[in-house]
């Protein structure tokens, strides 16, 4: 049987007569909620198909949300009294029961106003005033498909129905429009400040306050289409995304890779995270040593100005600023500036001397952002071009070892068009030159941010 949720009314009346008659018509009471004695509400389920509110028993709060959070999804609603033969008409008019097929013989004409009041009403609580067409085919698809509304009648219905609102239709379909328009700005702040968490559903319905799974999963959908048309406000979340991820890190290592926040950003955002804004956030959460970190030029600039110094040593230390990337510290001339600006390398010099039990290792150099960004772009585009030589150059090589073991002095020819015979020819006038074939190059990527 289909699942429908009740909203109001008693808990012996929904799990009595409205259960057994609902039954007949192959749908059950999945869920109840209720002032009194049900359940609260947390949202319409997914499985649901419909909702049933009976008016006489149920607060105002309640019956809104229950009502905006339907509307939102979007499944029939219908609210009905406790009597069933006035509330079968309305579950009609609304599809939750079947259209009406009996002769419309000896249907009353009050009963025919009265259906048409129930429609009425319950279109202008949704904010709109039904036309005369729509209000007969209602009453016709609840009563039969002989009876008649004639628009006079739904005129006069209408006027008595606006009468008895507290707001009218139109300041009602006015306050869902800025309700909407309200939702969609809480979605868009939360999203510029949290962006990762505004893709989550959870997160994101309690960071903006939305009412339903089905709601924050239209956000999330128009939030990633934004995302793809507005650049500026794009890069605006990226930086505040990045500097999430850099805060975190800098208190809880490790420290992560250019490669790492570019797959990360492709997936959140659908493109690459722009290397100008990983540069900015990064100078803006460690400081402006951190804006160009090169260990090669740091290491050479440490040599010129204070060859007496290890590099390492200092990092280890913590006496320059860098960043410990697995084995590696990684920092730049401007971190090597302000300390030799406020340090005494002979004094640095003897503490160690003293200290220093095993000379420290050479440093390792990082290739610095701009060169990583630039490989990061071409990276595939190169193995497309190279790919094509390995085997040619592995077939070479073969070909060497063969020839010079019949016969060291025997000449070795290629073919002229050969595209790797120009680069070998250039290799005979070289003494000394040691030549490696890398066919399995080692994949990933560690080099930081």
């Amino acid at each position: 049987m289909k699942k429908i949720l009740v909203a109001g009314g008693a808990r012996s009346l929904v799990y009595g007569n409205l259960s057994r008659k609902l039954e007949k018509n192959d749908l059950t009471v999945g869920w109840y909620i209720s002032d009194l004695d049900g359940d609260p509400f947390r949202g319409i389920p997914s499985d649901c198909v419909a909702v049933l509110v009976i008016r006489d028993i149920i607060s105002h709060s309640l019956y809104h949300e229950v009502n905006k959070a339907a509307k939102e999804k979007p499944v029939p609603i219908a609210v009905i009294p406790r009597k069933w033969s006035k509330a079968e008409p309305i579950l009609r008019m609304h599809g939750i029961l079947p259209p009406a097929r009996q002769p419309s013989r000896g249907v009353s004409k009050g009963k025919i106003t009265e259906t048409a009041k129930d429609y009425v009403h319950m279109e202008m609580l949704g904010g709109r005033v039904p036309k005369a067409a729509e209000v007969e085919a209602a009453v016709q698809t609840a009563l039969g498909p002989k009876v008649t509304v004639s628009a006079k009648s739904v005129q006069g219905i209408i006027s008595w129905v606006r009468q008895g609102l507290p707001v009218q239709p139109e300041k009602i379909a006015e306050d869902l429009k800025q309700g909407i328009k309200d939702a969609t700005v809480m979605v868009d702040l939360f999203a510029e400040d949290n962006p990762a968490a505004a893709m989550r559903v959870p997160d994101l319905m309690k960071g903006a306050s939305l009412p339903t799974k089905e709601m924050a999963g239209d956000e999330i959908d128009r939030l990633r289409a934004r995302w793809l048309k507005d650049s500026e406000w794009r890069y605006k979340c990226m930086a505040n995304w990045l500097r999430r991820i850099l805060i975190q890190a800098k208190e809880t290592p490790p420290w992560p890779s250019l490669k790492q926040l570019y797959a990360q950003s492709r997936a959140l955002f659908g493109l690459t995270l722009p290397h100008t804004i990983a540069v900015d956030v990064r100078a803006d959460v460690l400081g402006e040593w951190a804006r160009h970190l090169d260990a090669r030029k740091a290491s050479a600039y440490l040599k010129q100005h204070a060859p007496e110094l290890d590099l390492i040593t200092l990092c280890k230390r913590g006496q320059v600023k860098n960043l410990h990337i697995g084995k590696r510290y990684v920092t730049s001339v401007t971190a090597l500036k302000d300390f030799l600006d406020e340090t005494d390398p002979e004094q640095v010099e003897a503490q160690g001397t003293e200290e220093a039990s095993t000379p420290a290792p050479a440093p390792t150099p990082a290739p610095n952002d701009d060169l990583m960004t630039l490989a990061s772009l071409v990276e595939e585009k190169l193995a497309e071009l190279i790919r094509p030589l390995i085997d040619e150059v592995i077939a070479l090589r073969h070909r060497v070892e063969e020839v010079e073991s019949v016969s060291p002095e025997a000449p070795v020819t290629l073919p002229s068009e050969s595209p790797v015979a120009g680069v070998l020819d250039l290799f005979k006038h070289i003494q000394g030159l040691e030549i490696r074939f890398i066919t399995d190059p080692k994949k990933g990527d560690d080099t930081p941010l």
